[in-house]
């Protein structure tokens, strides 16, 4: 059974940063296994400026070959027997995959076969897709923030650091990211550092926050002041934090739906995120929201001390 509903809010969760993490759009590749070897057998589009490159025509009878996520990005291959096309995919703050079966489609949407009816029954679709099993996909993104465009090849994918999901990821590259370089030595915030896509991927406001809690770093820490150890057990915290956020499939504060159609539960076990004045599960100080480059930031005083 599918639901596709949006998480509950409460008031106090109102203003935070929702973007899907890598942990988030982990699950969504996860999720859309189940299409790969399937043939492209009809494409709409929306009609948004943003998808107006997007030519259905290129998708015609190719099949999914491979879906693979790099960071907060899912990069898609298209494949048959003339060409190889790829496709960059980005979920921004509210897109989200959702897969038909074609059973659960023939009882309820058999109507829908024009651009004008997906319209009327989902008004923020972008990409739709009829597999040759007879399955519907559709990318909804009600504030068009993400994106799914056309790549000429490998090399347009933004340049990113070391992913923290990926067996390749390289410790001493994140080091080295962390640090700079010589003279360039970084004294950056640590909590704005890990939000910077090129220095580590993945990472969001929401496992920053909960990571540098468990590795008892204060988010105003300047990066120069972490030596190895610090790091090595900051990247620890990252990792359980991420890993734990995929076997829960992801946090759902506001948009966030799996494939399938159901909420993660993610959020169920924060330690410091949203939870603002409340009592830290440590020491019993309250949590402390504050501001860091412009975001919500979310830590103990008493157990985060500035190194």
């Amino acid at each position: 059974m599918h639901f596709w509903r949006s998480a509950r809010q409460s008031s106090k969760e109102s203003d935070l940063g929702t973007m899907p993490e890598g942990p988030e759009v982990e699950v969504v590749r996860r999720g859309l296994s189940s299409v790969l070897g399937q043939k492209i057998e009809h494409m709409l589009v929306s009609s948004h400026h943003k998808y107006r490159d997007l030519n259905p025509s290129l998708f015609a009878n190719k099949e999914i070959s491979a879906i693979d996520r790099h960071g907060k990005y899912l990069v898609w291959c298209f494949a048959s027997e003339e060409e190889t096309l790829h496709a960059l995919n980005h979920l921004g703050m509210t897109g989200i995959w959702r897969l038909f079966s074609a059973s659960r489609w023939e009882e309820e949407y058999l109507e829908v076969r024009t651009h004008k009816d997906l319209i009327a029954h989902f008004k923020h679709y972008k990409v739709f897709f009829v597999l040759s099993s007879g399955d519907r996909l559709l990318f909804d993104d009600p504030r068009t923030f993400g994106f799914f465009r056309v790549m000429a090849d490998r090399s347009e994918l933004p340049e990113l650091g070391p992913d923290l999901l990926a067996e390749s990821f390289d410790l001493e590259t994140f080091k080295a990211n962390i640090r700079g370089k010589g003279r360039l030595e970084r004294r950056q915030e640590i909590g704005k550092l890990l939000l910077d896509q090129r220095i580590v991927a993945g990472c969001g406001n929401i496992y920053k926050s909960e990571a540098l809690f468990l590795a008892h770093i204060n988010p105003f820490t300047p990066a120069n002041h972490l030596d190895d150890e610090d790091l090595e057990n900051l990247v620890s915290c990252l990792k359980t934090v991420m890993e734990e956020a995929v076997m829960h499939g992801g946090s759902s504060i506001r948009d966030f739906n799996s494939v399938e159609g159901y909420q993660g539960l993610m959020q169920n076990r924060f330690k410091v995120y949203g939870r603002e004045n409340e009592s830290c599960i440590l020491c019993g100080h309250a949590i402390v929201k504050t501001r860091q480059g412009g975001r919500s930031t979310f830590y103990c005083p008493s157990c985060q001390n500035v190194l």
